[in-house]
C-alpha cells in the first residue's frame, strides 16, 4: 500500500497460483483498502515513492490497484496474480458498488514539487451532489527509519480525518518556511439525501525547500544530440527518462532552474541504473556561465533515487543550468534534477 493515493499488491504467487478461497480473501482485503480510503481501482494515476529524502520520486501512469513490480525492480507479486489483476480490479469495482456522487479538483498547485507556500485548490461537483468534505493528508517518512510522521489528516490509529460537510469549493493553506512532506488534498461528495461518494478526487504535492526539474519538462529542459525515451527500467522519475550514447559528440542535456532565495544548495540527480550504463557521467553546475560545480558519477550503480552530485551557493532569481555529458563510453541517462536549500 502506498499510502492513501493507491494500492500496490505485494506478496509471491511465482510457485503456486492462489486457490479460490486465496483469491476471494486477496479481493476482500483489497475491497477493504479501497473503500476506507475510497480508491477508484480502475484508473491510472500519479504518486510519489518515499522512503526518505533520497526517494522522493513521482511516477506517474501508474495503475491505481497495480502489482509491487509496477513500482520496482521485484518479482513481486508473481506470474500467477499479476496475470490476474484486470479480474481483480473488476471484482473490487463490484463489491465497492454504488460510487455516488462525484467531485473533480479544477485547481492545485502548478508545481507538484513545490516550495514551501500557501497550497490553493479549488474543485466542482457534479449534481445531484450537496456538500463536500476535504482533508488535506500530509505525511513524511523520517529519514534513516521506516517511521511515518503523520503532519495532517489523521486520526491517531492512521484513519482519515475528514472534515466537515460544506457546500465551500475553494481551500487555502498556509505553509510554514520549513513545511516537509507530502500533502494530498482529498475531496468527497454527499447528496441531499445523505448518500456519500465511495470515490474521493485527490491531488498530491511534495513540499520541501527544493527545485524539481524532469526530463520530460520542456520548458526548463533542452538537449543536443539523439535522446530516446525509455521506460524499460523501474526507478525513473515522471513517466520516462532519456538515454543517448554517452560517447556521441556533442551529446549534451540541460536543466533549468530557478531558485526563491539566494543560498546554498545540494544539487541531486537521479538515474535508472543498469551494467550498460557509463560510468563517466559528467555534471556541471553554472550560474551567469560561471561554473560552481563539477562531478563525475558512475550511473551502474545508484539508481532509482536521489543521489547527490556536490552543493553550490546559488543566487535567487537567476537561471541555474545542471548541464549532463558522458566521458566515457556506454549508455547516459538524463532524468532529473532536484536542488535542495541546506539549511
Amino acid at each position: 500500500n502506498y499510502g492513501s493515493v493507491g494500492i500496490a499488491l505485494v506478496g509471491n504467487f511465482q510457485t503456486h497460483a492462489p486457490g479460490q478461497p486465496m483469491l476471494d480473501a486477496l479481493v476482500d482485503a483489497l475491497t477493504f483498502m479501497a473503500a476506507r480510503y475510497r480508491i477508484d481501482p480502475l484508473p491510472q494515476i500519479s504518486y510519489v515513492r518515499s522512503r526518505g529524502d533520497a526517494t522522493a520520486l513521482w511516477r506517474d501512469e501508474l495503475n491505481a490497484l497495480s502489482g509491487h513490480r509496477d513500482c520496482i525492480p521485484t518479482e513481486c507479486p508473481g506470474e500467477n496474480v499479476y496475470g490476474l489483476l484486470p479480474t481483480i480490479r473488476e471484482r473490487v469495482v463490484e463489491q465497492l458498488g454504488a460510487r455516488g456522487p462525484a467531485v473533480r479538483i479544477t485547481q492545485a498547485p502548478a508545481d507538484r514539487n513545490l516550495w514551501p507556500t500557501d497550497l490553493g485548490f479549488a474543485w466542482e461537483a457534479d449534481p445531484p451532489a450537496a456538500e463536500v468534505s476535504m482533508m488535506l493528508a500530509g505525511w513524511r517518512r523520517i529519514p534513516g527509519t521506516d517511521t511515518i510522521e503523520a503532519l495532517s489528516g489523521y486520526a491517531d490509529d492512521q484513519r482519515p480525518a475528514w472534515g466537515a460537510w460544506t457546500r465551500d469549493r475553494s481551500l487555502s493553506v498556509p505553509l510554514p518556511p520549513d513545511a516537509r512532506g507530502i500533502y494530498t488534498l482529498f475531496v468527497r461528495a454527499r447528496d441531499a439525501a445523505g448518500r456519500e461518494s465511495g470515490i474521493a478526487a485527490r491531488s498530491s504535492v511534495v513540499v520541501d525547500r527544493h527545485v524539481v526539474a524532469d526530463d520530460a519538462d520542456a520548458s526548463r529542459t533542452d538537449r543536443d544530440g539523439d535522446w530516446r525515451s525509455a521506460r524499460n527500467i523501474l526507478g525513473y522519475n515522471g513517466r520516462q527518462f532519456l538515454t543517448a550514447d554517452a560517447a556521441a559528440p556533442a551529446t549534451r542535456f540541460r536543466w533549468h532552474l530557478e531558485v526563491p532565495e539566494r543560498g546554498t544548495y545540494a544539487v541531486q540527480a537521479c538515474w535508472t541504473e543498469a551494467a550498460n550504463r557509463t560510468t563517466g557521467a559528467g555534471y556541471t553546475v553554472r550560474q551567469r556561465g560561471i561554473v560552481l560545480h563539477a562531478a563525475t558519477v558512475d550511473q551502474q550503480t545508484v539508481g532509482g533515487k536521489w543521489a547527490t552530485l556536490g552543493e553550490a551557493v546559488l543566487d535567487a532569481g537567476v537561471p541555474c543550468v545542471v548541464e549532463l555529458e558522458g566521458t566515457t563510453e556506454g549508455v547516459l541517462v538524463a532524468d532529473a534534477i532536484r536542488l535542495v536549500r541546506v539549511p
